[in-house]
This record gives C-alpha cells, structure tokens and sequence, in this order.
C-alpha cells in the first residue's frame, strides 16, 4: 500500500499537482519528500557500492534496474532481507496474539495495523468450506513494549505477511555458518560426506529393525499373537520410522529461529542461498554482470510468484511504475494484497 501511494505521488509532473494530491488524500507532503530524499540518497550509495552503474542518478535512467520492481513476491524479499531481525512467526491454525519475535513469543499486531483489519476481515467473511489465508511469517518495522502487571506483551507496527520461502532465503546472517555447511554437505566435491551420511542413517536403521524383531520374538515367546503389519515385508517406508530416523533436519539460520524439513530440502535452499550471498558479495566487489547473473535472479522470481500462490497470497499487478500504471487510481485500488502497516 505505501509502494503504491508514493509511486502515485511521484507520478504528479508538478510540484503543485503532487501538493495538490497530498491535501486530496491526506498524505503529509513532508514525508513524501523526506522519502523522496532518502531514495536518492540510497540511489547514491548504491552506485558507491556498485550495486548500479555510475551514469545512473535515478531510477529511471536504466529500466532493467527497475525490472522485477513490479513483481511483489520479489519485493517481499527485500523486504525480509531489509528488515532482518525484525521477523515474526505464528503456527498455523493458532490465533494471531501469539506472534513469536526476537523480542518475545506473545507479540500481537498494533491497533492500527492494516494487515490486521485484513486477516480479521477475511476470518469473518470466510466460510467453513472457503480456503482461508493463514499467513505465517510476518516483517515488521517496529515493536512497542506493553506493560501490564502479568506479562511484558509487544504490538508490531508496519507489518508485511511474507512466504516462507522468502524469509528461509533472505532472513539470517549473509554468512552461513561453517558447520551448517558441512553438515548438508554443500561442499562436497567426491561424495564422501554423503556416503558417510547415509552409512550411518543405514546402520541406525538396522539397530531399529533388530530392536523391533527382538521385541516380536519376545511377545511370541509368551505365547501373545501379533498380527503383522506392513513392516514385516521389508518394504519399509520413509513415514513408518520413528520420527528420530526420518530423514528430517533442522536449519538454524540464527539462534533464536530456524527450519525443519527434509535433508535434501533443506540443501537445495542452502545451496540458493549461497548463490545469492556470492551474488551480493561480487557485486560489491566488481560490480554487476547482468549476463551471468540474470539467470539466476529470473529462477529466484519464479521461485517467489510460485511460493506466493500456492500459500494463498492475493496477485498484485499494480506496483508497474510505467506510465499507463503510475495513477491515483493504484492507491484506491480495493484488491490490495496482504501487505504494510
């Protein structure tokens, strides 16, 4: 909502229309400006940092700078990545007052939170049959401590509902540690990590079936019958393991948050990662190289679009800043998706 007011801001061709604007939706012109001054001032640093080339001054001046800008899931992201630690997390199914942060596990939305109005519009109106949004990670700006005599309870402000792809990819330090590296085998050149894995998973296994086959032959000594199931055949499944064997693992990204999944999930997701850490880290260094790295920046949007669908997110087509898209209709447009404050 506010990348869309001040896109509509900018689109005014006059000092007077944008005034004009400012009074007709009570939007305060100073803080217009003062982001206007910001967005130059972080176009400035990144031609520093050689993030952008150095004949551009706005951003305009390079339209494939601008190439994913309308592509919301990719937004999310940099949203994530900027606004790290400041991410909140909530189980699915679980009322939204439960809100787990780096400032506390009972953190709840802000009173003047849109997102919240929202989420309480859409539980309201939804059917038991209709399929509900039930976000589950969730970016803010700001956290407000709320005193009371029982507990110290926070409101969060500004909030974003990103996917959880997003903030598995974009959230954490750039720098993964050492030994979360080696223990899903990024680096494994001749296999040996990998085999010595799956030798040991194997020989817990084994242990588990002798221990199961004990136990049978010691209830069929007592003459109790056991009607056999589908273990006995040999075809033993991934789900009929308990759960210390299952091939799931869990991902620290820092030390008060992380993910579980499964082994080779979890290494194809550090394994993007680190191509986007090595993207970000060459850029600094040498600048961009648009050819080598717009492979990999097009498979990461198409990443994103899929994870924001299929968790039931709403499309957003109207973030385009060409001209047949920058009009004060964008602000007043009701189809908005869950997004800031």
């Amino acid at each position: 909502m506010l990348i869309r007011l001040f896109n509509a801001y900018e689109s005014e061709p006059t000092q007077y229309l944008k005034e004009k604007f400012c009074d007709q939706y009570l939007v305060s012109e100073q803080a217009m400006r003062m982001i206007h001054g910001i967005k130059k001032q972080l176009i400035y640093e990144l031609r520093r940092c050689h993030l952008v080339p150095d004949d551009v001054f706005r951003a305009e001046d390079d339209s494939s700078l601008n190439k994913y800008s309308d592509s919301w899931p990719m937004v999310q992201a940099v949203i994530v990545a900027g606004s790290y630690p400041n991410i909140g997390f909530v189980q699915r199914g679980n009322k939204f007052n439960r809100i787990r942060s780096h400032v506390g596990k009972s953190s709840i939305f802000h009173a003047s939170s849109s997102l919240k109005k929202q989420l309480t519009t859409i539980t309201n109106t939804s059917s038991n049959n209709s399929k509900k949004i039930e976000p589950e990670y969730f970016v803010f700006h700001e956290a407000i401590a709320k005193d009371d005599n029982i507990m110290t309870q926070h409101s969060i402000k500004i909030v974003t509902a990103v996917p959880q792809i997003a903030v598995l990819l974009f959230a954490g330090p750039i720098r993964m540690a050492a030994e979360a590296l080696a223990y899903f085998e990024i680096v494994d050149t001749n296999g040996d990590l990998q085999r010595k894995r799956q030798l040991i998973r194997e020989e817990k296994i084994a242990k588990w079936k002798e221990q199961q086959e004990n136990e049978r032959r010691l209830w069929n000594e007592r003459n109790i019958i056991i009607h056999l199931d589908e273990h006995d055949n040999g075809d033993l499944k991934e789900e009929d393991l308990p759960h210390s064997l299952q091939d799931d693992e869990f991902l620290q990204l820092d030390k008060w948050f992380g993910f579980r999944g499964k082994f080779n999930t979890l290494q194809r997701v550090i394994r993007l990662r680190c191509r986007i850490m090595d993207l970000v880290v060459r850029s600094l260094t040498f600048g961009q190289n648009k050819k080598h790295d717009e492979p990999l920046l097009e498979t990461l949007n198409q990443i994103l679009c899929i994870a924001h669908k299929s968790q039931g997110f709403n499309s957003v087509v109207d973030l385009s800043r060409g001209s047949s898209q920058r009009k004060i209709r964008t602000v007043s447009n009701s189809n908005r998706n869950l997004a800031a404050t």
